[in-house]
């Protein structure tokens, strides 16, 4: 029993070390009976470490997401309560300057009678019963807009890091994807599947799925703000977007989206910060950037440079793609209009909202 034991755990290591270091993902979709991409996938198994190996990825991934969730416990636990007096005062003064206006028009109204008490009693109960409540909703402002400070300052520095980095790939690593100034996107593709992930990039990819998987992990762990359903789904579709594209070679592409999705994002924290802050004259022209650079980046670069990367370059640059690709061409595709949807969509509601904010 315990020999049978041993065997089924040596079984179970020798077949999670497979998929983990030996097993190419582009199996899964490559046809096994077409000759080209059989001499392809032989190429790739020779050095399987230089493109899409799953070890390569995951390993890196679960360990940066780990040391992310323990700075992420730290900066919330002990880093922000230091920071909260100050936004505790700066809340709570207004909390008490409202409440006190209500102590004040509840004393100038008489005491109900037959209620059996002095008049002087009265006023002095009254008194005491608004103080009471105005502390009350100052520690629960207080509390709401430290979290709101901590998570604002906690998303800047992460956002600004992987804005910062996504570019430097695109730049510098990611071959030519795309050609600067023409935006030509013919290299982004090139050579595929045989295109191998140079080691910044590759870095970079662990680090945007370790952010994304961290956020989904901030949820049970309770440390900072808690994200609505949407923008859970949002991340989970993310991570799986970052998988897929580094499992079938599409990172090229891949670094190139995440870099465009990234430039606006620091921006509308940094505003969201300053806001809470009380930091007006810097969270309305951080505000007035976030949406210019959404404008630029999301509304008119996004389709401009991937809709024809989506639609014409796999047909010149991916042999049979729609003989042997049908399903997943139509499927990417489908997925990249909805994502340009998605953003006139959201660009329509940020300029509704500027005429609704209160500053």
């Amino acid at each position: 029993m315990q020999q049978s034991s041993h065997h089924l755990i040596h079984d179970i290591r020798r077949l999670i070390n497979y998929f983990l270091y030996e097993y190419d993902s582009m199996r899964l979709v490559a046809p096994s009976f077409d000759p080209q991409y059989s001499a392809w996938l032989q190429e790739r198994s020779q050095n399987l470490g230089a493109y899409s190996q799953l070890a390569g990825l995951l390993g890196p991934t679960v360990a940066l997401c780990a040391l992310i969730c323990l700075l992420r416990i730290a900066f919330f636990r002990y880093l922000m309560p230091r920071m909260q007096p100050d936004i505790k005062d700066r809340r709570a003064a207004t909390a008490r300057a409202v409440s006190s206006l209500k102590a004040h028009r509840r004393v100038a109204a008489p005491p109900a009678q037959g209620t059996g008490k002095h008049p002087a009693q009265g006023l002095e109960s009254i008194k005491r019963e608004a103080e009471a409540e105005a502390e009350a909703e100052a520690k629960i402002v207080a509390v709401d807009s430290t979290l709101r400070l901590g998570e604002g300052l906690w998303t800047l520095a992460g956002a600004s890091v992987l804005l910062l980095w996504s570019w430097w790939c695109v730049m510098t690593r990611n071959g030519g994807c795309p050609a600067f100034p023409s935006l030509d996107t013919f290299h982004c593709l090139a050579a595929w599947p045989l295109i191998p992930i140079p080691g910044p990039v590759r870095g970079y990819y662990c680090c945007e799925a370790a952010w994304y998987l961290h956020l989904l992990m901030k949820q049970p762990l309770r440390v900072g703000l808690q994200d609505p359903g949407l923008m859970v789904a949002h991340h989970i579709a993310s991570l799986i977007l970052i998988v897929l594209s580094y499992c079938f070679s599409l990172h090229r592409p891949g670094v190139l989206l995440l870099a465009l999705l990234n430039a606006s994002t620091p921006w509308l924290h940094l505003s969201k910060t300053a806001r809470v802050t009380g930091y007006r004259q810097i969270a309305m022209p951080a505000f007035a950037a976030f949406i210019a650079v959404f404008f630029i980046s999301r509304v008119v670069l996004f389709p401009l440079i991937f809709m024809p990367l989506g639609l014409l370059q796999p047909l010149h640059q991916i042999p049979r793609v729609l003989e042997l690709f049908p399903l997943t061409y139509m499927l990417f595709n489908g997925l990249l209009g909805l994502l340009v949807v998605m953003q006139w969509v959201w660009f329509d509601a940020v300029l509704r909202s500027v005429s609704v904010m209160k500053w």
